[in-house]
């Protein structure tokens, strides 16, 4: 005992500069002793976090390493605590709250078009105009419709009435948000040991964080100038510094940008030659058509007729542009036909092949160089922490390196001991007590592992009362209740739910109306529906109760069907509450509403059905790994909106004041009542752009805008958000969809049989397995864990993969020779 004292004495008192390092983060005395004792499981949690994270660019290169500067003490604490606080996941929600605020604030701050709006002879108070701005009295502003002799009022200026902060209280929140973003950037400084150059050092974020910082930069300077001046020196730059700095703090979302941009060398090729052959068919087209109504309407010249076939490609108005010269002869339609041949069926599609093609070879590539830098980050650290103990690197080691990860690196989840324990048994494959570099290399991939322990999480009544829970009885109704046959009750309930349900809206259904009934509105339950109604509740909740003292909270909210079921089923005993209980509210049509949500449920017994149960599945995987392209395709569809509000904010009019409502009368846009598709505020230009997005239409939409600018300048940007829009960014979505339903189609065709691994059992993708022994390694735990791994969109994904892993993970392997 009294050696072990001196022992542990002499390595405390050991000089490390770990040791000023230890003071701030770690309290215990014997986690000050680990890190003494291994100098080097610091540098190499560094390369670990990147390597588990899946991150290509290798961020901790050349960045500060508090544990390989014993000259610098302070400074390594400093950094320590830096990393911490930024690495933590409330502080990142935190900040990205303040992002998405600074992003979301166009669609609520006052437009640029109306802020200092001051018609022609008229006085304004400048400190009103200033803090306040027009727009709150320009978009609420209506009046007689033009030619209506004032029996038919109109809002001047549509829009979405969101509008709801002055310039003051938009520029409060701005500088609020920019100034928690400068806050994490100094804090980063700090991670890099407080210095610039190190933190803008060259490699792959270098111009990832030049931006970031100029983008705050500026619009922190611009928003200086709002307090204080009317000048728009940064307003126009504002949208797109946002949306600038929402992109590059979203790492996934900045791949697929690297992605799109990647893309436009494959796509521009058949760009150009689609717009070569627009171009010498536009000439044919107007020498084919000169003198008649056809050249007139369509092809006047060479640019209008270039413009009338592009909108042709897009199918906008395909068969009406050709449609003067058909009615005259009958061979024209083979002018066209070849054209759309041509352009959409062929150079379209090609078009979509190159962007499938391209999008697919940068997965490939990704997962390749993935892999790659992995294993050579793995390898490094490997070598580093072997230098500290000669034999291997043994478990003492690894508990080590899991508690540096835990203290340090909050961006990974905190590892438990007792998994801690199962990770070094899983490493272990051998059992030798040790871990050699090859088992070292999965370090990456196991630590995406899982674990729980069967039956840790006990239902309520089980705790409290295990006596009636383990009674006979009681288990023959936890065995009705997860039965097939149960369900089958429930879905017939559900059945007579939705029938009662069509009963009541039968004749709404058939376009009758009869005027509300009286007695739906006395908040009484008088009537067979409302009683119905009432029945169907109660079913519900008891429903929901019997199967949460069956199941237990955790493993009922596992399902996600379960989750919608609660959902409902609570909002139908308010809404029940709500209308019944005496107040001003006595609607109960209020809880028809809720409990039709319900009848989706029913959905399940189409999905029951084998070929739409495979359909279904890949559909809701492949959206929810969708969400990143989506986000992309959300990016483009802001920058063009932001853009079509500086452009044309405020020109669709219906105020008589202004001349350019006059200009809009006559137009397919005003006979077709397209006034809300505007650019007067961020919401309605969103609109305006899913509309450019869906295609159909479009061209009345840029015919308004024509009409009211006097100018065809604007179609380039009708034309330009076609292409980025629609072609590249649209295409990409419809490649990850096309990419990932395929892959999911094969893999789930291909039945996972469940196979033994060592002394774990592969369910599909889950390992159960007992801890007392894992891979040939004997741990001091005990019971039954299952496993899964937590899938990332840089990781394993699919299940054919996660299942295979799995396999590997658990086998165990004859030591290698030495």
């Amino acid at each position: 005992m009294q050696e072990n004292c001196s022992e542990r004495t002499r390595l405390l008192q050991k000089p490390s500069h770990l040791d000023a390092i230890s003071a701030f983060i770690l309290s215990k005395e014997e986690n000050r002793l680990k890190l003494s004792n291994y100098p080097s499981v610091g540098t190499a949690a560094f390369l670990i976090r990147d390597a588990a994270l899946g991150l290509v660019e290798n961020p901790s290169a050349g960045a500060y390493d508090p544990y390989s500067n014993p000259e610098h003490p302070h400074l390594n604490a400093l950094s320590v605590i830096c990393r911490r606080i930024c690495s933590k996941r409330p502080f990142q929600h935190f900040i990205q709250f303040h992002v998405i605020v600074l992003l979301f604030l166009a669609f609520f701050e006052p437009p640029k078009w109306c802020r200092y709006f001051v018609r022609e002879g008229e006085v304004v108070d400048m400190d009103y105009l200033m803090t306040v701005g027009r727009c709150e009295e320009l978009m609420e502003v209506s009046g007689p419709k033009i030619g209506s002799n004032g029996t038919e009022i109109v809002e001047y200026y549509p829009n979405f009435h969101v509008t709801f902060l002055t310039i003051k209280e938009s520029q409060i929140i701005e500088l609020f948000c920019l100034t928690c973003l400068w806050v994490y950037f100094l804090l980063r400084v700090g991670n890099d040991g407080l210095s610039l150059c190190r933190y803008f050092r060259a490699g792959p974020s270098h111009f990832v964080r030049v931006s970031e910082f100029f983008g705050m930069f500026i619009l922190s300077f611009g928003i200086i100038l709002d307090f204080f001046t009317t000048l728009d020196v940064a307003r126009p730059l504002k949208p797109y510094l946002r949306l600038l700095l929402f992109i590059v703090k979203s790492r996934l979302c900045l791949r697929e940008v690297r992605t799109l941009m990647q893309m436009i060398p494959e796509v521009f090729n058949v760009l150009i030659l689609l717009m070569l052959f627009t171009g010498f068919y536009a000439w044919i087209g107007v020498v084919l058509f000169y003198g008649s109504e056809e050249g007139r309407q369509m092809f006047p010249n060479l640019i209008d007729g270039m413009w009338t076939l592009w909108i042709a490609t897009t199918t906008a108005n395909y068969p009406d542009l050709m449609m003067p010269a058909y009615n005259d002869s009958r061979v024209v339609a083979i002018y066209f036909i070849l054209y759309m041949v041509v352009t959409f069926f062929f150079l379209m599609n090609v078009i979509l092949a190159s962007v499938v093609n391209a999008y697919d070879n940068e997965l490939d590539q990704r997962r390749e160089v993935r892999d790659i830098v992995n294993r050579k980050k793995l390898s490094q650290a490997f070598d580093l922490m072997e230098g500290d103990v000669a034999g291997g690197i043994n478990r003492e080691i690894v508990m080590a390196l899991f508690l540096i990860l835990n203290e340090d690196f909050p961006e990974l989840r905190t590892i438990p001991e007792d998994e801690a324990k199962l990770l070094f048994a899983i490493l272990d494959r051998d059992g030798s007590g040790t871990i050699s570099k090859k088992e070292f290399l999965e370090f990456g991939n196991v630590l995406l592992l899982e674990f729980e322990k069967v039956d840790s999480f006990k239902p309520l009544l089980k705790k409290c009362a295990p006596r009636i829970y383990n009674s006979r009885s009681f288990q023959g109704f936890k065995k009705f209740i997860e039965s097939k046959l149960f369900d089958s009750i429930i879905d017939t309930v559900l059945v007579l739910n939705a029938i009662v349900v069509f009963i009541q809206s039968y004749d709404m259904l058939l376009g009758v109306n009869e005027g509300k009934d009286e007695s739906y509105q006395d908040g009484t339950i008088d009537t067979t529906w409302e009683f119905l109604e009432a029945v169907f509740t109660l079913i519900y909740v008891v429903e929901m109760m019997v199967k949460l003292a069956v199941k237990g909270w955790h493993e009922y909210i596992r399902s996600k069907q379960n989750i919608f079921d609660m959902v409902i089923t609570l909002l139908a005993v308010i809404s029940t509450v709500y209308v019944y209980c005496p107040n001003d509210f006595s609607d109960s049509h209020l809880i028809r509403f809720i409990v039709m949500a319900r009848v989706l449920r029913l959905v399940r017994l189409l999905v029951g059905l084998t070929p739409f149960q495979l359909i279904g599945m890949i559909g809701i995987d492949v959206l929810g790994r969708s969400k990143m392209v989506l986000l992309l395709l959300f990016c483009v569809c802001y920058f063009f909106a932001a853009l079509g509000v500086q452009l044309f904010g405020g020109m669709i009019t219906r105020d008589p004041a202004d001349a350019r409502s006059f200009l809009l009368l006559g137009t397919e846009f005003a006979e077709h009542e397209y006034w809300a598709n505007n650019f007067n505020d961020m919401l309605s230009a969103m609109n305006v752009i899913f509309n450019l997005l869906v295609v159909n239409n479009w061209t009345e939409c840029q015919d308004g805008f024509e009409a009211a600018t006097q100018s065809r300048w604007n179609r380039f940007y009708f034309f330009f958000f076609h292409v980025v829009g629609v072609i590249l960014a649209n295409n990409l979505v419809l490649a990850f969809i096309i990419n990932a339903f395929i892959n999911q189609w094969d893999f789930r065709h291909e039945k996972l049989e469940n196979s033994a691994a060592g002394n774990a059992f592969i369910l599909g993708r889950k390992a159960m397995f007992n801890a007392s022994e894992v891979t040939g390694t004997t741990t001091d735990l005990d019971g039954v864990y299952t496993a899964k791994l937590r899938t990332t969109s840089t990781q394993l994904l699919d299940e054919q993969h996660q299942h295979q892993f799995l396999q590997n993970t658990f086998t165990s392997t004859v030591p290698p020779d030495q």
